[in-house]
């Protein structure tokens, strides 16, 4: 039940005051009416769902069986020829409002467990932007400082199809490496491999030995 009904209930009694209480709190009976009807699509959604909490269902019947009992001693009330004070419509509005909350916590708690959210997106893989000095010796040996990011947790650095010497991770943008020797002169892709993948190849990656 939206809080829309409730605003309009409140606007109806301020309306009418105390003259014909009786349609007045036939209003009230169907508001009442429509709340059990969000009530059952949350019943049947709640039930439906594995991790239901029974808490939120009691919340609302607990709410549901205050207001009904509030709304039958109006409508004897008035059938039995008697008054209805401001503080008893006041307490129907204020019952209403907390069968509303209930609902929407149902509501929310159905949702949330026949809906997971959706897991978090993989990490990004490792991204190779620059490597300097972008030359050595076939010899191998040359210090190399690779640029990029998501080398944090790097577990391989390679040269071509050749792991590096030796190498680092000094932050998620940067490895120090030894290049190893090459087998000839040439151009390799420098590369580097993390959990969550290894760099592609290109221009801005390559190293040459001579």
């Amino acid at each position: 039940m939206s809080d829309v009904r409730l605003a309009y209930l409140r606007r109806r009694y301020a309306e009418i005051g105390f003259l014909d209480l009786v349609p007045f709190v036939i209003e009230v009976g169907g508001v009442i009416l429509s709340a059990l009807d969000d009530l059952n699509a949350a019943v049947t959604a709640l039930q439906s769902a594995a991790t239901a909490e029974s808490t939120e269902l009691s919340q609302v019947v607990s709410s549901l069986q205050s207001v009904s009992a509030q709304l039958q001693q109006l409508q004897d009330d008035v059938a039995a020829g008697g008054s209805v004070t401001s503080s008893q419509l006041e307490a129907v509005a204020s019952e209403v409002t907390n069968v509303t909350t209930s609902i929407n916590d149902a509501v929310a708690a159905a949702q949330s467990a026949l809906n997971p959210p959706p897991p978090p997106p993989p990490p990004a893989g490792p991204t190779v932007s620059s490597v300097t000095p972008s030359s050595g010796a076939v010899a191998g040996g040359e210090s190399i400082v690779i640029a990029g990011s998501g080398f944090t947790g790097a577990t391989a650095v390679s040269f071509g199809d050749v792991p590096a010497a030796s190498f680092g991770v000094q932050d998620d943008a940067t490895v120090n490496a030894i290049a190893p020797a090459a087998s000839a002169a040439g151009v390799v892709d420098v590369t580097v491999t993390t959990t969550a993948g290894t760099s592609a190849a290109s221009t801005a990656d390559q190293y040459t030995t001579s």
